[in-house]
């Protein structure tokens, strides 16, 4: 029996991230996910827009974080651990697609609560 591993293309992946209508949508989508993730702690989302450096940055406090197995989970298209249903995302793709629609690059800096490692991921395309 062979083993078939289905791959997306960058160009649709740039059609998924058209739908977002707007930066203000994409934002939102962006701001959602540490809200899944606080389980009753205190969150603060700052959001910085930096025209002259043409950069966007979303800066969580106190949600849950990640290390390197969220982060995989992050990265990883369509899968992850499951999902309440009272969580705002669903499917695994909303924050990537996001992240397309609003930058040509990208770069997580990610801590989990609790641990003192600190994990980067960055994609310059």
């Amino acid at each position: 029996m062979t083993t078939l591993r289905e791959t997306i293309g960058r160009e649709a992946l740039l059609a998924l991230a058209s739908n977002y209508s707007s930066v203000s949508e994409a934002l939102m989508e962006l701001i959602d996910n540490p809200f899944d993730y606080r389980y009753g702690r205190h969150l603060r989302v700052e959001v910085t827009v930096d025209k002259r450096r043409d950069s966007i940055r979303v800066l969580d406090h106190g949600g849950e974080g990640m290390n390197a197995g969220g982060l995989s989970d992050w990265i990883a298209w369509g899968t992850g651990h499951e999902h309440n249903a009272s969580d705002i995302g669903q499917y695994h793709v909303g924050g990537k697609l996001a992240a397309i629609y609003l930058a040509e690059s990208v770069e997580i800096v990610c801590r989990r609560s609790g641990e003192r490692e600190v994990w980067r991921f960055s994609d310059d395309h």
